[in-house]
């Protein structure tokens, strides 16, 4: 058992940012040096720093009694109901992070515990030793260094952790971008895209124009000589039925004023010609789409009030008819990578506020349209993601794609598979982007346009990612 901290300083090398967190229960003495984490939902900390679980997690929290160390007296359950995962907002940069996991009063448990997605702790306390002690190396490109519950964890339990930035690193090769490739630049700076393939053309509008701009699969060339949609938004969403590309609600601020719609604007490439259908029951922007079996399922955005609803609908593009379904679970979202296997809409975290730029929440929840049901699935995203509403499904796997924080476009890419449960980091985007509509075309995933930069971010970018 290790009960005393000795710093290596045989590297000597200059440390910038530096905390020390033990986890433990309100109202319990903190070791020195060490600030405290009681097991509250991630904000910012009455210390200054911003950092917490990914749910509140106080009741989880415990104190032995038993160990005269109150760093291995104290600890937190990651597993005790459901999953969670433990953030510090950080700089971005190479990281030093000793954790430490155990329970001085058992040892019923089999650590494994992930630091920024590399495994950190893969191993099971004993009588003899009860905790177990590692320092791992890893890099953060989010802002947020994570902590989580790895693969084959059993009763995970996160006594205290100790994160030094390293100021001068080690060189790292740079991220593999093999999967990557650029393509034409858009004829238009757009940003908050929508859109979709017909026949052997992409199709996409977004914010900063009314423009509709088609992509030539074979010529690999763009066209912005279309008709114009009559009410150009940003944050709309789009999806493809029978030749025919139909865009959702939107906002629009006009003198500083937000105009949310309910429109449904439908684009017939055939005649080059938008037409108007049944509108959405409620206002929305940024809200989440899916077509499954002819019909269009669509669920919460952000509505009059600049809040999110909840509310959810199903659209019957054959007799241009709404019907009521299910609302989303607890609270709205907006924002959120959404898709379908073909049978169930997975909604992959989103946003719960208004229009604004915000860190996405990491929980999955699924829509069966058989039961009219919603569902919230045990695993968890490996980051927040917000800010990118299309999760194509390719190869049997989600694509998460970019997105963006509260300050900075997100540039990582993940694979979901439904099957297993399974996460798999992809090669990081050439250019971080968020408010981006990735779309599936065989095996490759085109994302066209978006914002650079956090907030209000237009660009021509035009890149594919090979699956």
């Amino acid at each position: 058992m290790r009960n005393t901290f000795v710093e290596n300083l045989e590297h000597r090398q200059l440390l910038a940012f530096s905390s020390n967190i033990n986890f433990q229960p309100d109202g319990v003495t903190p070791p020195g040096g060490y600030r405290v984490d009681t097991g509250a939902a991630y904000g910012t900390r009455a210390n200054g720093m911003v950092y917490g679980w990914s749910a509140d997690n106080r009741t989880n929290a415990r104190d032995r009694n038993v160990h005269s160390d109150q760093r291995f007296d104290t600890f937190n359950h990651m597993q005790r109901n459901g999953s969670v995962r433990w953030e510090i907002a950080v700089p971005n940069g190479q990281y030093s992070v000793r954790l430490v996991a155990g329970d001085a009063s058992f040892f019923d448990s089999n650590f494994k515990i992930n630091v920024e997605s590399t495994l950190a702790i893969n191993a099971a306390p004993t009588s003899a030793a009860r905790f177990v002690d590692r320092t791992v190396t890893v890099n953060v490109t989010d802002g947020r260094l994570s902590i989580s519950n790895a693969s084959g964890a059993v009763n995970n339990k996160l006594a205290f952790a100790e994160i030094r930035q390293i100021e001068n690193p080690t060189p790292q090769p740079p991220p593999v971008q093999s999967g990557w490739t650029r393509g034409p630049e858009l004829p238009i700076a757009l940003g908050e895209v929508a859109g979709g393939q017909i026949g052997n053309k992409l199709y996409i509008i977004g914010d900063g124009s009314g423009a509709t701009l088609s992509y030539d699969l074979s010529t690999k060339k763009w066209s912005s000589n279309l008709a114009a949609r009559q009410y150009r938004a940003k944050d709309q969403v789009a999806e493809v039925f029978n030749g025919k590309l139909y865009v959702f609600g939107g906002i629009r601020y006009i003198n500083g004023v937000r105009n949310f719609y309910n429109y449904v604007q439908i684009y017939d490439p055939s005649a080059n010609r938008w037409s108007l259908g049944a509108p959405i029951p409620w206002k929305s922007a940024a809200g989440q789409s899916a077509l499954i079996g002819g019909q269009i399922y669509f669920a919460g955005g952000i509505t009059e009030g600049n809040v999110t609803t909840n509310r959810a609908a199903r659209y019957n593009p054959s007799t241009n008819s709404w019907t009521s379904i299910a609302s989303l679970p607890g609270v709205g979202r907006n924002s959120a990578p959404t898709g379908t296997d073909g049978t169930r809409m997975y909604v992959f975290g989103g946003r719960v506020t208004g229009d604004n730029p915000e860190n996405g929440r990491s929980d999955i929840l699924v829509y069966t349209p058989s039961t009219n049901s919603w569902s919230t699935l045990s695993q968890s995203l490996p980051i927040g993601r917000g800010g990118t509403v299309k999760a194509p499904f390719v190869n049997g796997e989600f694509a998460l794609i970019g997105g963006e924080t509260a300050t900075a476009p997100i540039g990582r890419v993940d694979h979901f598979n439904p099957t297993t449960g399974a996460f798999r980091r992809g090669p990081d985007m050439l250019t971080p982007r968020h408010g981006i509509y990735p779309i599936a075309v065989g095996t490759n995933i085109h994302v066209a346009g978006g914002g650079v930069v956090a907030g209000y971010s237009n660009s021509r970018v035009y890149e594919v990612l090979g699956v």
